[in-house]
């Protein structure tokens, strides 16, 4: 058989385009289905922490940006609203040292239940903050724990797609040409 061959540069480029399509399109059908006491999860929050973890600040918000607005595609708030709560929680989670996450197996979910339930509580402040104020009900407390839950049940999953979506940039650097 031989050695593999390798793998053209700009098809390596495409695998993080890939994987947050793919994620939207199972958010946007198998997530749409799966209700948890009224409570949907939400994949493209999850997917956003597990990139931003351990890449820095610029990194994580430049993740929390993009996936912002792919998010605030599928939303009925002001748009903008989802990229701008990311791009804070980003670059917080991208500040999250990147030395032992993979070492324990509790500290990329924990990290991601976190960032997740932080992100929904953000999204309806902020979102108070620019006349939705409908956005804060009593219900709030819910939806960032039934978030929280489930971005710490699929961290483990998105971080090992994550990090096979990047692998391939060597030093993955979103934010590099913003520079």
């Amino acid at each position: 058989m031989g050695p593999p061959r390798p793998v053209s540069p700009w098809l390596t480029r495409l695998r993080l385009p890939l994987v947050v399509f793919s994620v939207v399109v199972l958010q946007r059908t198998l997530g749409s289905e799966v209700v948890v006491d009224g409570v949907h999860p939400d994949l493209l929050t999850a997917l956003f922490v597990v990139l931003a973890m351990g890449r820095g600040p610029s990194n994580g918000a430049a993740a929390g940006f993009g996936m912002g607005l792919v998010a605030d595609l599928f939303t009925d708030t002001p748009f903008g609203l989802w990229a701008l709560t990311d791009v804070i929680v980003g670059y917080l989670v991208g500040m999250v040292p990147g030395e032992g996450l993979e070492q324990s197996w509790w500290r990329v979910p924990v990290a991601a239940g976190l960032a997740g339930s932080a992100a929904v509580l953000l999204y309806a402040v902020v979102g108070a903050l620019f006349g939705q104020a409908w956005m804060i009900d009593e219900r709030l407390w819910k939806v960032a724990l039934v978030v929280a839950v489930f971005n710490a049940a699929s961290a483990p999953l998105l971080w090992r797609i994550a990090s096979w979506a990047r692998a391939s940039e060597g030093d993955w650097d979103l934010a590099g040409s913003w520079r």
